[in-house]
């Protein structure tokens, strides 16, 4: 028999010892708990097989490991000595193995520094010698979102509605792609929008337009890498309208917006509708009217000219068809009726005057 066999056998009889041990100690215990008793044995039962399983697994030397206290501890030991351990304290690593336990290994990625939203603009507007009077000659694109439209008046001859304005155009002197930015894009507060250039675009035709201020200026920013400026203004316009009231009630009613940059003509700055959607001037949801009914949004782009030269207009059309129904039956319905029953004053006879007297009264009531 060599060494390793005779080392697996005394392990065994050791641990054979142990258990019988622990067995009459569980004998002396069953008159107290026998259940208690049942379910100890059934768990140096498992221990048993669990630490044979690993002896003869591990046939070419065996470690020490200690098992749980609540079943007794029990030492297995290796065929080769372990080395006696000092008492003194290990030896502190010298300079170089410190600088070696805190060199970041050859396979971690290591994270790029990159640039907040703080220091691009402050590097664009403050440290590039950006001028915001300096004209980038640039193509606006244009978007409109029809929020609401609040009311039509006939006796003003104007319409009032809430939109959302969309301009977008391209500054190569915001471009900030090399500043390694955190973010892809930017969204910035309206307070640095008075610091960029603008189109100074608006309404031209409109008696009134102002940008909504709840609970402020409500104005929308963003800034792309690559110098494009996205602004949006949801503004409150009212505008004029064509009214025909020839054919009441069933008439059809025209407004129409002119929107423009006010200081540059198209040399320096060219409006346009957005190219990249089907439908430039859409409503978001539905557009409900007490009296009328949305039926028709149209846009053009049309070049005016102006002593100062050639402006690009953009001029958006809706068309609004009146509900017929309420009209009829609140007002030609009646009115057909009394003049119906107006004539049957003429089938009574000439002694019916009682008759004739009450349906004169009540029709002229009516």
């Amino acid at each position: 028999m060599n060494e390793d066999t005779l080392l697996l056998t005394a392990s065994l009889i050791t641990f054979s010892t142990n258990l019988l041990y622990r067995a009459s100690k569980m004998r002396m215990y069953q008159q107290k708990c026998s259940k208690s008793l049942k379910t100890n044995q059934s768990v140096l039962y498992l221990h048993l097989f669990y630490l044979t399983f690993l002896t003869l697994a591990q046939a070419d030397g065996f470690r020490e490991f200690d098992e749980v206290e609540d079943y007794g501890i029990v030492h297995v030991y290796s065929a080769a000595p372990q080395p006696e351990v000092a008492d003194s304290p290990p030896p502190s690593p010298s300079t170089p193995d410190l600088e070696k336990q805190h060199q970041q290994p050859r396979n971690r990625k290591v994270t790029k520094n990159c640039s907040t939203d703080t220091a691009i603009i402050d590097k664009l507007l403050n440290g590039t010698g950006y001028n915001k009077y300096r004209i980038p000659g640039v193509d606006v694109a244009v978007e409109f979102w029809l929020q609401a439209i609040t009311s039509i008046s006939e006796i003003t001859n104007d319409f009032e509605m809430d939109i959302y304005i969309n301009e977008m155009w391209l500054d190569p002197s915001l471009n900030f792609e090399h500043l390694s930015p955190c973010k892809q894009n930017l969204s910035l507060s309206h307070q640095v929008l008075e610091r960029l250039w603008t189109p100074n675009s608006c309404f031209i035709n409109s008696k009134i337009a102002q940008i909504h201020n709840s609970p402020f200026r409500n104005i929308f920013l963003m800034l792309y890498p690559n110098g494009t400026i996205w602004v949006n203004y949801r503004v409150r316009v009212k505008g004029p309208c064509a009214m025909d009231l020839s054919n009441f009630p069933m008439d059809t009613q025209t407004c129409h917006l002119i929107y423009e940059s006010f200081n540059y003509n198209n040399q320096e700055v060219r409006m346009r509708w957005n190219p990249l959607t089907e439908n430039p001037v859409y409503a978001i949801g539905t557009i409900l009217l007490p009296d009328f009914d949305l039926v028709k949004i149209s846009s053009s782009l049309v070049v005016e000219p102006y002593p100062a030269g050639m402006w690009d207009e953009l001029h958006v059309k809706m068309s609004f068809e009146r509900r017929y129904v309420w009209y009829f039956m609140q007002a030609y319905v009646p009115t057909y009726l009394t003049i119906f029953i107006s004539w049957v004053s003429f089938s009574l006879g000439p002694k019916a005057i009682p008759a004739r007297t009450m349906l004169g009264s009540t029709l002229y009531w009516r």
